[in-house]
């Protein structure tokens, strides 16, 4: 595969659904977002601000026939240690 293709699948959407401070409801409104259109979902890797295991949650609830992961996409990018601290 040439390497044009290969960056035209790789792109992100141009929004991106951030799960960082919804708490609870991250389950819900991952999953509403996704409904809405949303392909892309950021979980910072700030496990002190997002539940992992509820934008899984979310993410399960969405995939069916019509919505695949991989249709999705997951941003992979690592903050500096600095930004982890309080």
């Amino acid at each position: 595969m040439p390497a044009s293709d290969l960056n035209e699948i790789n792109k992100m959407p141009p929004l991106i659904y951030g799960t960082a401070w919804k708490k609870e409801r991250t389950a819900d409104l991952v999953a509403l977002a996704l409904s809405k259109g949303f392909r892309a979902v950021d979980t910072a890797c700030q496990p002190r601000h997002y539940s992992e295991d509820l934008v899984g949650e979310g993410l399960k609830r969405s995939y069916n026939s019509s919505l695949k992961r991989q249709d999705m996409k997951f941003p992979k990018y690592s903050l500096p240690f600095c930004a982890n601290i309080t």
